[in-house]
């Protein structure tokens, strides 16, 4: 079997897209139709002028492939804005990771790049090992490095069973942290997980909490930013996968958290509060809340995603390890 990577728009593979990813072993929410059709939304305009990097088969020309790149001149990186995107990496089907590489890296020579910046790589990817032992052949130096980490927890069958999991200190603190809030007035969790009328003024919300939190998330809700928020609660609420949760202390909204549900795994993508709720932890316990949550609803995994915040290891999270990839011409090509 012979494969060729082309450059295609968006809209070109989007009916393509799902079966691939369905089949892919790196169904990451951010590689998913819905994610990449906002940022294409917001960064193109329309994903007809959103470009990706495919890989067909050169018999049939059925699709086995999709890098989401973005190339300028001859530097070459993932599409998506690691600051907004968690995860990058390609989709492919499984067993056929190394020929799909093969293919990137091989057009990367023919097309003459200087350098490919690979951000948010898991280190259960299948990229990651395939890079180290393939781009060599190509005549690609690569160099990895520890771009981040990205705290989880594997999730039991009940909550009970997930406190008791805690170090002591942990558990405890949670437990008189949770029982203050009750006995502070009527707290209440509510949760928008589909699109409906309402959705606007809750993302508005969501938005001023985050902004409140701290000077960092201000200054991060660019204009761009805000209008990819807007963009991607819509898409996502369509595909089933948003759930923007509030904790409400006497019927004001005082934290905020925007997660998205992928398979049997719930992502916490970001968060908000009021710091005048500080003194009632609202930040950690709403993410408590969504953690339990996620329990109940029977899921598999509750991933805090990239940073390293002293909150998701309170409530018990491990690292993942994510990587910077770095690829450079070598002299001569292969």
């Amino acid at each position: 079997m012979s494969f060729t990577a082309q450059w295609e728009s968006l809209a070109a593979v989007a009916a393509e897209w799902p079966n691939l990813f369905s089949r892919s072993t790196t169904q990451s929410i951010f590689l998913s139709l819905p994610w990449q059709t906002a940022w294409a939304v917001n960064c193109c305009g329309s994903t007809e002028e959103h470009p990706v990097l495919t890989v067909r088969d050169d018999a049939d020309g059925s699709l086995h492939g999709v890098a989401p790149l973005n190339h300028d001149k001859d530097a070459v990186t993932f599409g998506l804005d690691y600051n907004v995107t968690d995860y990058q990496d390609i989709l492919s089907i499984p067993g056929e990771e190394e020929a799909v590489w093969d293919a990137i890296l091989e057009h990367g020579v023919a097309a003459g790049w200087a350098s490919i910046e690979l951000i948010g790589l898991r280190d259960d990817s299948p990229s990651t090992q395939i890079l180290e032992s393939r781009a060599a052949e190509y005549g690609w130096r690569a160099d990895r490095s520890v771009w981040d980490v990205s705290p989880y927890v594997e999730l039991p069958d009940s909550w009970d069973a997930h406190v008791q999991s805690l170090s002591k200190k942990d558990r405890h603190e949670l437990r008189r942290k949770l029982r203050r809030l009750e006995a502070s007035g009527e707290a209440e969790y509510r949760v928008y997980d589909k699109e409906h009328d309402e959705l606007p003024d809750a993302l508005d919300d969501f938005v001023s909490l985050m902004g409140k939190s701290s000077e960092a998330k201000s200054d991060f809700l660019t204009p761009e930013r805000r209008s990819f928020l807007e963009t991607l609660t819509k898409t996502m609420a369509d595909a089933d996968s948003l759930q923007l949760a509030f904790l409400d202390v006497g019927g004001k909204p005082v934290s905020a958290t925007m997660s998205f549900l992928e398979g049997d795994r719930l992502l916490l993508y970001n968060s908000g509060y009021d710091p005048e709720y500080r003194h009632l932890s609202v930040g950690l316990l709403l993410k408590a809340y969504g953690l339990r949550g996620a329990i109940e609803q029977g899921l598999r995994e509750y991933d805090f995603l990239r940073g390293n915040e002293p909150y998701k290891y309170d409530l018990g999270g491990n690292d993942r390890v994510l990587y910077r990839w770095q690829l450079a011409r070598e002299n001569g090509t292969r």
